[in-house]
């Protein structure tokens, strides 16, 4: 599977942003039409893609035995993240012609907040 090489909390934070994002498509399917039902899944899936590419870049062992060295791997991974969501996003709005920009905005904002919220550790 694609995900074996990421940490577990990365894996958990995509399964649950890909669930939600899926049965919120479904219903959409069925309220709206197929186009708002694809522009949510386009705007979770920047979200996931920028996920993907920026971990890696946070959890690298390189200089992380000095807090400095933590804070700009995770500066780093934050702003390629940012970097990778928003050329996803234009390329939907430049060559998606069917959008429905409010639906790609809401699954972008489902998304950002369900990794958000995955992502934090909460030690019982």
């Amino acid at each position: 599977m694609i995900l074996n090489s990421y940490p577990t909390e990365i894996k958990v934070a995509i399964k649950k942003i890909l669930i939600i994002e899926i049965i919120l498509a479904f219903v959409l399917l069925f309220l709206m039409n197929w186009h708002a039902s694809l522009s949510l899944l386009l705007g979770g899936l920047s979200v996931v893609v920028g996920i993907l590419v920026s971990s890696p870049i946070a959890y690298r062992k390189q200089n992380a035995d000095k807090p400095s060295g933590i804070i700009f791997n995770a500066l780093k991974a934050e702003a390629i993240k940012i970097l990778t969501i928003v050329i996803m996003l234009w390329l939907v709005f430049k060559f998606y012609d069917y959008k429905i920009p409010f639906v790609i905005v809401i699954g972008l904002g489902i998304a950002a907040l369900f990794s958000g919220v995955a992502l934090t550790k909460l030690e019982k």
